[in-house]
């Protein structure tokens, strides 16, 4: 009894003993995911996440983007041309493999289909059996991936690709080919007819389903072509309105999140107000471009001055290596802005320069006020286009200040790269107006309404 006691009470030390072990390394466990949460978030380390944007996860760090125009895009990439982001580049060798074999299936099944479906009784066989290997042989490529209506057995593509040395998966392949080495797919810039059509196909299906707008659009075009296409240059989503206060503390906080090391891409996940390229002009231009937009003080007029008799018609770049508390865009709005009231005339008009600038708005330069005041010595680009609103020859003032808000409304009047803009204009769209109190003219939208301001004083 006395050693079962004993027993007994060594056993219970040990249960008291394993517990308390138990609970320390439970507290050493939760300090060290703690440090190892703020081990992730330090400043400097470029966490990768990688959340699909099928999933839906409640945890803010790994949800879909909230851009929506960036969830698209990522949705079309991840279904479509995802194999092409993940594994090592194709080269022209693969390209010249992947074409062979896939010419290779494509007559093996066209030939077994067609004589499938021609195979009558065993005495005709033979000759329907010549007859269907030669009808195949014939035929192109081009031709035979019609008669298959695209359907191919991609496994077996790879499993020949393998053979040959070249390592690729189904899906890969058929996104190669279908996306990239189709010789159907035009790859050309878009034209003004072209771009009309993708606007129509958007605004018929409502910017989604983005294989249904090729297809109905037969530009020979694929989904993602059309959808880049739309967004870069035809979107009148993305405004050039100037960032508010707010808008850009959030974006500044995004980039703290981020540690100031991520692409713009990502960030513009993360912001539902402006595209990627107006981002990336952000953060250089008016974030680390160090832009200001305080009024220009005496004596950084004085030095900008200066710096201009020095440097002379050097690039104003170079300027802005002695004004870092201002951008280059800054510097040369300034500089216009002082050579214009330096030669800018204080005289009335005279008829002939009413002469002048009628006839050059009929000729076709209305709009390109810069241009009017170089053949009119003394008036700068304002004075000019305030004296065409003044005049209205011909009721063009109303017809510009009309177009002006189509253009606002319709046309996206920043793009990422200058090849990207499109051929469209205003005239080639149509606004609804109409009259609010039974006297302005409106669109019924504010921000449009500003360019119909000088229209209905004219009224």
């Amino acid at each position: 009894l006395a050693e079962a006691l004993r027993r007994s009470g060594e056993l219970r030390a040990s249960v008291a003993r394993a517990l308390s072990a138990l609970d320390a390394a439970a507290a050493e466990n939760q300090e060290q995911m703690a440090r190892l949460r703020g081990w992730k978030m330090m400043p400097g380390r470029r966490v990768h996440r990688r959340a699909s944007y099928f999933s839906f996860a409640k945890d803010a760090k790994t949800a879909p983007p909230k851009n929506a125009d960036a969830v698209r895009r990522g949705l079309f990439r991840e279904r479509y041309l995802h194999p092409m982001d993940n594994e090592r580049v194709w080269d022209r060798k693969e390209d010249q493999a992947l074409l062979e074999v896939l010419e290779t299936r494509l007559r093996e099944e066209a030939f077994h289909r067609l004589y499938k479906e021609r195979a009558g009784p065993a005495v005709h066989r033979l000759q329907v059996y010549d007859d269907t290997l030669s009808e195949v042989q014939m035929l192109g490529f081009a031709e035979l991936w019609d008669r298959q209506e695209g359907r191919v057995d991609w496994q077996c593509v790879s499993r020949r690709l393998d053979a040959e040395g070249t390592k690729r998966d189904p899906r890969s392949c058929f996104v190669r080919y279908t996306q990239i080495l189709d010789p159907c797919i035009h790859r050309g810039k878009f034209s003004k007819d072209e771009d009309k059509i993708v606007l129509q196909q958007v605004s018929k299906h409502e910017g989604f389903d983005w294989e249904s707008i090729a297809e109905e659009a037969g530009l020979g075009r694929t989904g993602f072509r059309c959808f880049m296409r739309y967004q870069r240059a035809l979107n009148p989503a993305l405004s050039a309105s100037r960032w508010e206060d707010a808008q850009v503390e959030r974006l500044q906080g995004v980039l703290r999140h981020f540690a100031w090391t991520s692409s713009t891409s990502r960030v513009a996940t993360e912001l539902t107000d402006h595209q990627h390229a107006r981002i990336q002009v952000q953060q250089k231009v008016n974030l680390l471009g160090g832009y200001n937009g305080t009024p220009w003080t005496a004596f950084e007029a004085r030095k900008l001055e200066l710096l201009r008799a020095v440097y002379r018609k050097r690039p104003f770049g170079v300027i802005r290596r002695h004004l870092p508390q201002r951008n280059t865009s800054e510097i040369a709005v300034h500089c216009y802005s002082q050579s214009s009231r330096e030669t800018r005339s204080t005289e009335p008009w005279t008829e002939k320069e009413d002469s002048i600038l009628t006839n050059l708005v009929t000729e076709g330069f209305c709009g390109q006020w810069s241009a009017i005041s170089k053949m009119l010595p003394g008036r700068d680009r304002e004075q000019v286009a305030h004296r065409f609103s003044k005049l209205n020859p011909s009721k063009l003032a109303d017809v510009y200040s009309i177009l002006l808000a189509t253009r606002k409304k319709m046309i996206p009047r920043f793009t990422a790269r200058r090849a990207h803009q499109s051929e469209l204009v205003a005239s080639d769209f149509s606004i609804h107006l109409f009259q609010e109190n039974g006297v302005d003219m409106t669109t019924g939208d504010p921000e449009l309404d500003r360019h119909l301001t000088k229209l209905n004083k004219r009224r």
